[in-house]
């Protein structure tokens, strides 16, 4: 990702480059997960958030609409916590601050390398197809109402 970002910005990198707002700048918001999560609110659903985000990224990406401003029971951001996907200890943290384990957790994300370990500790897996998000909302939908 980085490469096709330097690519294509032309920007040369150094210390001082804000590089948490040219990756935002390369980001966009998935405005029906958004409505998905809202909706998982009204019917009592606790979400939690456990992201790979370093620096001031993660408030950036809340700013500007990339993840959603939610209520959310949990956030684990990986820069705050030692750790980062797919490491058995940000989901052992993530269990812990949560007060959920094991099968309770339903594990939404990006990489078969995260969603593997995830399932390793007994959460239901769901992985993240970012050019078709209907399809992830509706498998998410189904294993919710099972």
């Amino acid at each position: 990702m980085w490469k096709r970002i330097v690519s294509e910005s032309g920007h040369m990198f150094d210390k001082d480059y804000d590089y948490n707002r040219l990756c935002n700048k390369y980001s966009f918001p998935i405005d029906i997960t958004h409505r998905f999560l809202s909706s998982l609110k009204g019917i009592g659903i606790e979400v939690g958030l456990l992201t790979n985000i370093w620096g001031n990224m993660l408030q950036q990406s809340f700013d500007c609409g990339l993840i959603p401003k939610f209520e959310y029971k949990t956030i684990i951001a990986s820069c705050e916590v030692g750790a980062v996907k797919p490491e058995n200890m940000i989901y052992e943290i993530a269990e812990e601050k949560s007060g959920y384990s094991g099968g309770e957790i339903l594990f939404v994300d990006d990489s078969p390398d995260n969603i593997r370990v995830a399932e390793s500790f007994g959460w239901k897996g769901v992985l993240m197809d970012l050019g078709n998000p209907g399809k992830f909302i509706k498998k998410i939908a189904s294993i919710l109402d099972g």
